[in-house]
């Protein structure tokens, strides 16, 4: 998706569930940039990295590491959303994820919809 010397960057701009949802992705040589907002500012950013645990002496399962870079600190269903964003998009493109994430309506048909619009037609 990328040239090698510059980002690609793609957005789209739905009502889901009666909310105008924007979601932006942008693809770097070693990262992800996810951005999903119905509140018009980044909301809370998180990073992801995913690791092949089999070179490391584990059980040869995949390990993340999450962390909350800015904002709320407390919120596990943000953990939750990072993880699907480092399944679906960073693990099979051999890249960590960065995503800034502010919703009002954080229902699972809401997550679908954006993760469905990141899918078909942002990546």
């Amino acid at each position: 998706m990328t040239d090698g010397q510059h980002p690609t960057t793609k957005q789209a701009t739905k009502d889901i569930n009666g909310i105008t949802t924007t979601v932006i992705v942008s693809e770097f040589s070693d990262r992800i940039f996810i951005a999903a907002t119905q509140l018009g500012t980044f909301g809370t950013i998180v990073k992801q990295q995913g690791y092949d645990c089999s070179t490391e002496n584990f059980n040869g399962n995949a390990h993340t590491n999450i962390t909350i870079r800015l904002g709320k600190r407390d919120d596990p269903l943000l953990l939750v959303y990072a993880r699907q964003f480092l399944e679906h998009f960073g693990v099979p493109r051999g890249k960590s994820i960065v995503a800034a994430v502010g919703l009002k309506d954080r229902t699972s048909t809401t997550f679908e919809a954006i993760m469905n619009t990141i899918k078909l037609e942002l990546l």
